[in-house]
């Protein structure tokens, strides 16, 4: 085993700002459900060690809160105090451990800032010579002989280039360095970390790739384990066992690749395939690992261009799904699951968090006007199944640059409109330009558009002659021939 050096630690008490949300009301209880009165938050981060729980909350304009919540008690706000030299106030990162809350946050040479507290309720922020450098903290677990380990990577400069980082403590106030050495080196970063026992896991990436490095003597010596490319992964420890998850950013298929192993040596790979409709982009923002499980919490993106026949044959349901919060969720690793979030908070939810605590598992979703919170008991969720895609009607051909355009046949044609309707495309070997827009401009607005683009059609009624038409309203633009070069539309 490597000596680890010891370094001086100081607590700061002095200098600190309190940090209060601009117009904050009081907060609402009422049986199981709070809501706090707080608009405009844009990020969730919730933890709990068992019996105190702890609610960050943020909000694009540097506003920031913390409450906390004692034996599944209401929310009450907590004062917390930050150092003047803390970017924009930011909360990147929140834990639970024996030894205390731990908030992450950067100091405006973005250098990594932790600030502690025994029982959330007041702060002393930690200044280490550990964290002399700018770098990032992703993940942090405690180890079986509870000492903390936090793990992420050094930056050279505000983008990088970055190289991987370990930190670890004791007491969580004197903190020292990981030599990154052995099959550590190399590593550009390391961005998650689970323990079960004194079995440790760590994600990371090296050389452009997604290895991981298992570590059996609770961070002691590290053997790295090569790994096909699955999308950045995320490891976390539930029910006696290891799960590795490979989700993309975005996810442009329905699809999670998962791993799983009871001691981190041997793994068995799995798809976790239709969680979501077709046609819906994931982009996945959180990943809680809680008692109850691990959830997967992100947003969704209408792709137009993938759900095409189901928006032609029944416009009104095409953006079925499209910008609403996603929560998948799985107990052991291998099946997963949907959760119905608006079954449980209601529609229109932005942010979300999740943890657990002896009461139950603990949700907060933020949507406009304030925070709505609950507690979920055990095995009590519910669950989605992706909605059927509508069975198409018969549809026109799509018609492409390289299809040849027949006289008087309609064809479907996405019209993209954010720069106007003036070009058209190239057909036929010509390019084609706006001739006589059939109906006035306020009604062009007034035309039903997904994601700017109008979902109409085009027929060729001479060879001079191409007419866009829309469903709903008939021919809206006549287009001709030019020899002119359509300019770049950004």
């Amino acid at each position: 085993m490597w000596a680890m050096r010891r370094l001086p630690i100081s607590i700061v008490c002095a200098l600190l700002t309190v940090v209060v949300w601009r117009g904050a009301t009081l907060v609402e209880a009422q049986g199981g459900r709070q809501r706090l009165d707080i608009d405009g938050a844009f990020d969730l981060r919730l933890t709990s060690d068992g019996d105190i729980a702890l609610l960050v909350a943020q909000s694009g304009r540097s506003d920031l809160a913390v409450f906390r919540s004692v034996d599944g008690g209401p929310f009450v706000p907590t004062e917390f105090v930050v150092s003047p030299d803390i970017l924009e106030r930011r909360v990147l990162g929140v834990w639970a451990t024996t030894h205390g809350f731990f908030v992450y946050q950067h100091t405006r040479g973005l250098l990594p800032r932790l600030s502690r507290s025994i029982g959330g309720s007041s702060w002393e922020t930690i200044t280490s010579p550990a964290f002399e450098m700018p770098g990032d903290i992703y993940g942090m677990v405690q180890l079986a002989n509870r000492d903390l380990l936090a793990v992420g990577a050094l930056r050279s400069g505000a983008t990088g280039p970055f190289r991987a980082a370990m930190w670890r403590s004791s007491d969580g106030i004197m903190w020292t360095p990981v030599p990154i050495v052995g099959q550590l080196s190399g590593a550009s970063s390391f961005g998650s970390v689970a323990t079960q026992g004194s079995a440790v896991i760590v994600t990371g990436t090296r050389s452009g790739m997604p290895p991981f490095w298992r570590s059996e003597d609770s961070g002691a010596s590290w053997v790295m384990v090569a790994d096909r490319p699955r999308g950045e992964q995320t490891v976390a420890a539930i029910s006696g066992r290891f799960v590795r998850i490979g989700i993309p950013s975005p996810v442009e298929v329905a699809d999670i690749a998962f791993a799983t192993s009871i001691d981190g040596r041997d793994w068995r790979d799995g798809v976790a395939s239709g969680l979501l409709d077709d046609g819906l982009t994931l982009f996945a923002r959180q990943i809680a690992t809680t008692t109850s499980g691990v959830f997967v919490v992100g947003s969704t993106q209408l792709n137009l261009w993938k759900r095409l026949d189901w928006c032609y044959s029944d416009p009104a349901a095409c953006a079925t799904g499209s910008g609403s919060v996603v929560v998948l969720h799985t107990t052991t690793g291998d099946v997963w699951r949907a959760i119905d979030v608006d079954s449980l908070l209601g529609p229109g939810f932005k942010a979300f968090a999740i943890t657990d605590t002896r009461a139950g598992t603990v949700i907060a979703g933020a949507l406009r006007g304030g925070v709505e919170i609950i507690t979920v008991p055990p095995a009590s969720w519910s669950f989605v199944s992706p909605a059927a895609s509508p069975r198409p009607r018969q549809l026109a051909p799509l018609a492409t640059a390289a299809r040849s355009l027949e006289d008087a046949m309609v064809y479907r044609y996405p019209l993209r409109v954010h720069c106007g309707l003036e070009w058209l495309g190239k057909f036929n070997g010509r390019t084609w330009k706006l001739q006589r827009q059939a109906i006035e401009t306020s009604g062009l607005r007034a035309l039903p558009q997904i994601q700017e683009t109008l979902l109409g059609t085009i027929r060729l009624t001479s060879p001079d002659t191409i007419e866009y038409a829309v469903d709903s309203v008939g021919v809206v633009a006549i287009y001709a021939p030019t020899s002119e070069t359509a300019p770049a539309c950004i």
